[in-house]
This record gives C-alpha cells, sequence and structure tokens, in this order.
C-alpha cells in the first residue's frame, strides 16, 4: 500500500457475522481491522492500526463492544497481506 508515497507493508483482516436480528455483516459491513508498518513521520490514516515493522504484533478485539454486536459468526472474510 503506498500512503504519502511511501510504500507499507499491509495487512487487512475481516470477520463476517450475524447479529441478533438476523442482520448480516458481511462485505462493506464485515468488521474490519487494517494493520500497517509505516515509517517514522509518516501520518497514519484514521482506519489502519500501525504496528512495528519487523516485531510481532498482537491485537484483541471486543466484537461484542460493537454497535451492532455479533449473534453468531459464519465464516472469516478475506485476509489481504501485501508485503512490498
Amino acid at each position: 500500500m503506498v500512503i504519502n508515497g511511501t510504500t507499507a507493508p499491509a495487512f487487512t483482516i475481516g470477520i463476517c457475522y450475524r447479529d441478533a436480528k438476523g442482520g448480516e455483516h458481511c462485505g462493506a459491513n464485515a468488521f474490519r481491522r487494517r494493520f500497517m508498518a509505516l515509517p517514522p513521520g509518516v501520518k497514519t490514516p484514521p482506519d489502519v492500526q500501525p504496528v512495528p515493522a519487523g516485531r510481532w504484533y498482537q491485537e484483541t478485539f471486543d466484537l461484542i463492544l460493537l454497535t451492532i454486536p455479533p449473534a453468531s459468526f459464519r465464516y472469516s472474510d478475506r485476509v489481504h497481506v501485501k508485503i512490498p
């Protein structure tokens, strides 16, 4: 991914789920998180979680705290990894 003219490794995870009223949250409505290893001085986009380059990073999400929480999970959406 290129941000401000700089290439940065990017990883996106999406999780599809069904809410208690039967609503499907998949595709554009899936829970998504984007992670990027950005070089120093590059502004982090608002929808990106910065991660340290070359190191392990652990993140925990409590999906029950979403505005419309899941009742069940159908499957996990595609995972995209791009390493320049």
